[in-house]
């Protein structure tokens, strides 16, 4: 299977290729928030936090809250980490109830 993403302003679209090259949606995923980190720098370690608390979820990079969003989509379930497709790191990662 070859993931691809295809993006519009309501979201993304994951689709997969399969070996036979029909093509087959994996998932539909609608961005909570966006923006743009000033003086960010690729290539070099950073640290990541999320934090979800009833329908608050909150995110900061370095020490800085860089969004903070309500959702009540889900109250509770699961938590997972993706990126792009280009070379990713994670370290020292930890889940806490």
């Amino acid at each position: 299977m070859i993931p691809k993403y295809a993006s519009d302003q309501k979201g993304s679209l994951e689709t997969a290729k399969r070996a036979d090259g029909k093509e087959e949606k994996k998932a539909e995923v609608t961005p909570l928030a966006t923006g743009k980190i000033d003086g960010f720098t690729a290539g070099t370690w950073h640290n990541l936090t999320l934090s979800f608390k009833g329908n608050e979820i909150r995110a900061g990079l370095d020490g800085k809250e860089v969004a903070c969003v309500q959702n009540d989509i889900r109250k509770n379930g699961m938590i997972y980490l993706i990126s792009s497709y280009d070379p990713n790191c994670f370290d020292n990662l930890s889940v806490t109830p």
